[in-house]
């Protein structure tokens, strides 16, 4: 490798290469990897020398075309909107997928290298990484069958004849693991007759054949176009299902590590503050193992678990579970963090608390998820039975039962508080646009697409939201308001930082609470009522950390605390207590 490398990281990189392919492959697959490395740095030679970090900030997660006006590219429409109103609240924009698509909301991508038209183009990309990090998605498990790749499969032209993986129908793949009820192959028309693809979300997702290392070449080449073009932070779309082997269960397999871990040691070699984030939603432990030992894989992975037990919490005012799940969180090292989520674009997967819940309570789950409006989708357990999979509903509408006025003071502080542990938790707090403002499910747009997805995937018109934002009483600015004012206190706080350290208290099983630190700084410990009475709590636990301090603040009501021998939390009430 040229002599801009360090010689560790090539090798790194030779083991990755022979695990993957063998070694009689090793010189030829190196060499062409090797070059589009090199050309990437020739061109981009200042990416090389900036060092990485996980950042202090909160992470807004969005479309590009959240926000709309006649006429005008939406990522311009937005950019303005987001300046003019939360410029002083995130850092960082995580940009859902803004190519061309053909399906699921952009997750069908037909060219990985365009902008979809309709929001704009790379100019409008350039122009937001100027005041905001952003993160890309790379939705690399698949493309879309009306891609051009897939098409030139169809007709059997090189390279992309073997672009794709082929199955016989025949064939047994029952330990394929499957998160979806459609059909793992599906027969399409080819130049050489019917030939049956694996597709493992839709028939117009295919996947790509990541054994073939050409495919995998074009994916690091297009990484690092990512990189080019601003992203700071790159999100592995569903990169769990990555990579296929025989007999195999085709999930979280080794060579899909190892395939993680190559990406990270190119970014290593030439842009090393770019940070990998991987989305698995699959089992907690499955989940984690993407940070590897804290230095060779992602920086930061979702926490799939965390929805559903906040959900889980409030249903039953009982935060034990909760608790107990966030008791075992470790990172590997403070080059990793967790990226801490309530409410995404997809549904609330379930699956992440699967070790942590019993079955009984990710089925009532599920059943008061349609009571409040939204809709199941199931996956088939080994005895036959049926368990909720993913959640489709917004996150307020999944805390809210159905009888309750939504306008009610108490329907919103039970929001904050729940939103509220994004942020007292270790970690960095993805936030879903639709989250600062409490939406509500979008039963319009669900009858448009029929996909129950759509309920918590609202776009809103420019107008529609100034009107919202004109509106100082609505039941959306008050939570706007309380919200923000969250992540301003939370930037400030060097306790709050991702990679401080985090102690779980139990005060009572309605509360939530935990001491967050960073180093020798003053310790703040985060409380959480999830129950709609009163608790009083002992405060013995709480003296062991403050001694003989007896004057406390609440940095988020701004309150002085005389510390007692007992505290008395209000229903609902998030506190953020450190010495005054």
């Amino acid at each position: 490798m040229t002599s801009c490398f360090e010689e560790k990281i090539r090798l790194k990189i030779m083991e990755k290469i022979e695990s993957l392919y063998g070694k009689k492959n090793l010189l030829k697959i190196l060499e062409m990897l090797e070059k589009t490395i090199s050309d990437f740095h020739k061109q981009h030679p200042e990416l090389q020398k900036e060092k990485l970090e996980i950042p202090h900030d909160a992470i807004l997660i969005t479309y590009g075309d959240q926000i709309k006006e006649e006429k005008q590219p939406s990522l311009e429409i937005f950019e303005k909107w987001l300046k003019e109103n939360l410029h002083d609240v995130f850092g960082t924009v995580h940009l859902l997928p803004f190519f061309p698509y053909s399906s699921d909301d952009g997750f069908s991508v037909i060219d990985f290298r365009k902008i979809n038209p309709q929001l704009g183009d790379w100019k409008n990309i350039e122009s937001l990484s100027k005041d905001f990090n952003l993160m890309f998605d790379a939705v690399i498990n698949h493309i879309s069958a009306k891609s051009s790749w897939f098409h030139s499969f169809l007709d059997n032209k090189k390279p992309y004849s073997d672009y794709f993986i082929t199955k016989s129908p025949e064939e047994n793949l029952s330990n394929v693991t499957r998160p979806r009820t459609s059909p793992l192959l599906h027969p399409f028309e080819t130049k050489d007759g019917i030939k049956h693809v694996w597709t493992t979300f839709s028939e117009d997702q295919v996947d790509l054949n990541t054994a073939n290392p050409d495919v995998l070449i074009e994916i690091i080449d297009l990484l690092l176009f990512y990189v080019s073009k601003g992203a700071k932070l790159i999100r592995l779309d569903a990169v769990s299902y990555f990579w296929k082997k025989e007999n195999s269960t085709c999930i979280n397999l080794d060579e899909t590590h190892l395939c993680v871990q190559l990406f990270k040691d190119v970014m290593e070699a030439v842009a090393p503050s770019t940070l990998i984030v991987t989305e698995t939603n699959v089992p907690h432990e499955e989940n984690i193992a993407y940070l590897g030992n804290g230095s060779n894989e992602a920086q930061m992975v979702y926490q799939f678990a965390l929805p559903p037990l906040i959900i889980d919490a409030i249903q039953t005012q009982n935060a034990n579970y909760l608790s107990a799940w966030a008791e075992e969180l470790k990172i590997p090292s403070d080059k990793t963090a967790f990226f801490n989520i309530t409410a995404t674009h997809d549904g609330n997967g379930v699956r992440g608390a699967s070790d942590w819940l019993p079955k009984e309570n990710i089925e009532n789950i599920g059943n008061e998820c349609v009571k409040r409006g939204g809709k199941v989708s199931y996956r088939a357990l080994d005895d036959g039975s049926k368990i909720p999979y993913e959640l489709n509903i917004t996150f307020f509408d999944a805390l809210t039962p159905a009888n309750e006025d939504a306008n009610d003071d108490m329907s919103i502080k039970r929001y904050i508080t729940a939103q509220s542990v994004a942020f007292s938790l270790a970690g960095v707090p993805g936030i879903y646009f639709h989250s600062l403002f409490g939406t509500r499910n979008d039963y319009k747009g669900f009858d448009e697409t029929k996909q129950p997805r759509s309920l918590n995937r609202r776009k809103f018109n420019l107008g529609e939201l100034n009107e919202i934002m004109a509106n100082e009483k609505s039941r959306e600015m008050k939570i706007f308001k309380a919200y923000t004012k969250l992540i301003k206190l939370w930037k400030e706080e060097p306790a709050f930082n991702p990679t401080s350290s985090q102690k779980i208290v139990f005060l009572h099983s309605s509360i939530f609470s935990l001491y967050r630190a960073k180093e020798t700084e003053n310790p703040i410990l985060a409380i959480h009522n999830f129950s709609k009475n009163h608790i009083n709590i002992d405060t013995k636990e709480i003296k062991k950390t403050y001694g003989e301090a007896t004057l406390l603040k609440d940095i988020i009501t701004n309150k002085n605390i005389h510390l007692e021998d007992t505290m008395q939390i209000k229903p609902y009430e998030t506190i953020w207590l450190k010495k005054n």
